[in-house]
């Protein structure tokens, strides 16, 4: 082919410039760490061969193997095969899949916080059944709305489901537990979530010292409390366990149960913060290991992994 003028030939130049240059730079944002892996992972929708540099506020997400990010300040964090997840310095924004951290790390979760302790290990992921479950190997984790209020304190060598929005109200509240009489009133801490409130309502007294179910609505202009979750305003209580009815100035019920129930969970679920919170049953402990394949984890003592979820 014969180029003419001028214009061709430039033409002709920018276009081959153009099709020899690079590909674009993945992010421009800071790299905040290195991820691994034994196959190919997705990062920011680029085919990444076994490893790479991720920049903060990275989509990251794994194939047929799972992968590590080593991030600034010592975190770890693990994703599982086929799970997928925004990258920031502080936290993950879990978007399918499971994810492991070790150190002070948050992964968030639609309206759900997950904050682990420093040092502690914990493992966050959706169940089969969409519920989010929350585990905790070591080191106490925490579990907020996005409104601050705290769900749940996930103790070592345990695990918690949150189903969102499935409990009603986001003032609701329906929690199993001994009533508590303290110098400035009475205490109720959940089996379940490991929160305790302070109670307000008529004739609670009758029950100090006694396993109840109760259920009411938070109140957000009551004064914060050291180690308190919320205040809430009891409109409903019975014994744990009982069905009967008591007809006291505080009425009976379970409404937490009835909300749970009709969320497709246990009537033993709880509801914090319109949010229905069930235990689980923790599972094997299996490191997500970078081949894709599940392999007996150490004790929660050692080691990292998450807990199997998918079980």
């Amino acid at each position: 082919m014969r180029l003419k003028n001028l214009t061709q030939v430039t033409a002709m130049g920018l276009s081959l410039t153009l099709a020899a240059a690079p590909a674009a730079p993945l992010s421009t944002g800071r790299v905040i760490g290195t991820a691994v892996s034994a196959g190919n992972f997705q990062l920011n929708e680029r085919t990444m061969p076994g490893s790479g540099s991720v920049p903060d506020g990275a989509v990251l997400a794994t194939q047929g193997a799972g992968s590590m990010l080593h991030l600034d300040g010592g975190v770890r964090l693990e994703l599982a095969p086929h799970s997928r997840g925004q990258v920031y310095q502080n936290r993950l924004v879990l978007e399918a899949g499971e994810a492991a951290t070790e150190g002070a790390y948050r992964i968030d979760s639609g309206e759900l916080r997950v904050q682990a302790a420093s040092g502690a290990r914990s493992a966050v992921g959706y169940a089969a059944d969409g519920r989010l479950q929350v585990s905790a190997n070591s080191g106490a984790v925490r579990v907020s709305h996005r409104s601050g209020l705290l769900l749940a304190q996930v103790m070592p060598g345990h695990s918690v489901l949150f189903a969102p929005r499935a409990g009603g109200a986001t003032n609701a509240m329906s929690l199993v537990g001994t009533v508590e009489k303290r110098e400035n009133g009475l205490f109720l801490t959940d089996e379940t979530a490991g929160i305790t409130v302070k109670l307000q309502g008529g004739e609670l007294d009758k029950f100090v010292g006694k396993k109840v179910r109760i259920a009411g609505k938070t109140d957000d202009q009551a004064p914060r409390l050291d180690g308190i979750a919320a205040t809430v305003v009891v409109d409903r209580v019975q014994p744990a366990g009982s069905a009967a009815k008591k007809k006291t100035g505080v009425a009976a019920g379970a409404a937490g149960g009835v909300a749970a129930g009709a969320a497709g969970l246990s009537t033993t679920a709880i509801v914090v913060g319109g949010i229905a919170v069930a235990g689980a049953v923790t599972g094997t402990s299996v490191a997500v290991n970078r081949s894709g394949r599940s392999a007996p984890a150490p004790p929660p003592s050692g080691g990292f992994g998450p807990t199997t979820i998918s079980q």
